[in-house]
C-alpha cells in the first residue's frame, strides 16, 4: 500500500513540509523517495509537467501544487501553478455557455501512480477556499453539486459490487499491463465524455520515441484487493492501459488481449457502473483539513475552475514510492 498526503498552505503559516513526510512514512513499507522518481517531472512531452509543480528543496518527497502565481516559497524563487481544467483533455469539453452556468467534469479519474518503475501509494491532507457552488456533469444530462475545485472521489471496492457476475470473474482473473512511461505515451490523447478511459485510438506515442525505457520497469497490475478486509477492487488507471491478460480459472489458460481499443473498451465498460452522483464523494477542502486515502482503492479527480475567482490555491502534496506491489484477490 503507498501514500500520499496533501495540505493547502497560505503565505503565513507556519506549517513544515517535512512533517508530510514523517506522517506518509508511518504507513505500511514505503520508500523514502518520490514515486514520481528523484527529480520533478517537467518536460513537456509528459503530460504530468503541465500543472507546473515544484518540489520543496528541504523536503524533496513533497511537492507544492495548486494555481497561481507565488514568490519565494520554501527556497523556491517562483512558482507558476496550474489547475488542470477539462478543456485541455477533454475529445468534447464543456461550451462556453455550460461553464457560465457553473457545470464542472472531472479532469481525469486516477490513482496517483508513476506505473513504471515504481509501485503506487496513497494519503490525503488539505483546506480550501469557499467559493460559489459548481454543479458536476454527469452523463443523461445528470448533476450533483460540488464545491468549486473539489477533489472528486469513488471508491473502487463499490465499483466491483457493481460489476456483473460475468465482469466480476473476468476482473479478479485479469492483470492490467500499463503502457510504458504512459504519461509520455499519452501525451496526445483527449479523454471519453465521461473521463475513465480514452476516446479513441491513434493520438499515442510511438514507443520507440518516448524516453529511455525497458520492459522490466513497466507496470503490470491486477485489479487488487483492499490488505484489511480482502475484498476485491476494480481499481484501473483507465487512460494509461495497453493490454490485459485474463486467466481462465478452470484451465490457468492465459489469454493477451492487445487490441488497444479493445483493451479501452472492457476497462470502460468494467468502471462505468460506479460512475454516478450516488457514487462520486466531492470533497469541499476546509483549512487544516486532513484526508487520508486508500490510493489502491480510490479512484480520484481534480474538478472545477477555480482561476475564475481571481483567488491563489497552494498546496503541498507528499507522494512516496510504495515497497510493495499490488496483491491480486486471487493467488
Amino acid at each position: 500500500m503507498c501514500r500520499w498526503i496533501l495540505g493547502e498552505i497560505h503565505r503565513n503559516s507556519t506549517e513544515n513540509s517535512t512533517c508530510l513526510f514523517i506522517l506518509n512514512s508511518l504507513y505500511q513499507q514505503l520508500i523514502i523517495q518520490h514515486s514520481g522518481g528523484e527529480k520533478q517531472v517537467t518536460g513537456t512531452r509528459n503530460i504530468l509537467s503541465q500543472n507546473n509543480c515544484s518540489r520543496i528543496p528541504r523536503a524533496p518527497q513533497v511537492t507544492v501544487i495548486g494555481s497561481g502565481r507565488f514568490e519565494n516559497h520554501e527556497g523556491i524563487s517562483e512558482l507558476d501553478l496550474k489547475h488542470l481544467y477539462q478543456s485541455s483533455f477533454h475529445e468534447d469539453p464543456l461550451s462556453p455557455e455550460d461553464i457560465a452556468n457553473d457545470l464542472t467534469q472531472p479532469y481525469r479519474w486516477h490513482m496517483d501512480a508513476a506505473l513504471y518503475a515504481t509501485s503506487p501509494r496513497c494519503c490525503h491532507i488539505a483546506p480550501y477556499h469557499r467559493h460559489p457552488p459548481q454543479q458536476l456533469h454527469f452523463p443523461e444530462s445528470r448533476t450533483m453539486s460540488v464545491a468549486a475545485g473539489a477533489t472528486l472521489f469513488f471508491s473502487s471496492a463499490r465499483n466491483f459490487e457493481g460489476l456483473s457476475d460475468k465482469d466480476k470473474d473476468f476482473d479478479v482473473n485479469t492483470t492490467v499491463q500499463y503502457a510504458p512511461l504512459p504519461y509520455e505515451y499519452m501525451h496526445n490523447y483527449k479523454a471519453s465524455a465521461d473521463r475513465p478511459s480514452i476516446h479513441k485510438t491513434g493520438r499515442e506515442q510511438v514507443l520507440h520515441t518516448l524516453l529511455d525505457w525497458t520492459w522490466d520497469e513497466v507496470q503490470s497490475d491486477p485489479s487488487g484487493k483492499n490488505p484489511s478486509n480482502g475484498q476485491p477492487h476494480t481499481q484501473i488507471a483507465g487512460c494509461c492501459v495497453y493490454s490485459l491478460t485474463t486467466t481462465n480459472p478452470e484451465t490457468g489458460h492465459k489469454s493477451l488481449i492487445s487490441n488497444l481499443q479493445e483493451v479501452r473498451d472492457i476497462c470502460h465498460r468494467l468502471q462505468m457502473p460506479v460512475y454516478s452522483p450516488e457514487s462520486v464523494y466531492a470533497h469541499a477542502w476546509q483549512r487544516g483539513g486532513l484526508v487520508l486515502l486508500h490510493n489502491r482503492g480510490v479512484m480520484h479527480s481534480v474538478s472545477g475552475k477555480i482561476s475564475r475567482y481571481g483567488e491563489g490555491r497552494l498546496l503541498w502534496q507528499c507522494n512516496l514510492a510504495s515497497g510493495t506491489a499490488p496483491s491480486a484477490w486471487k493467488n
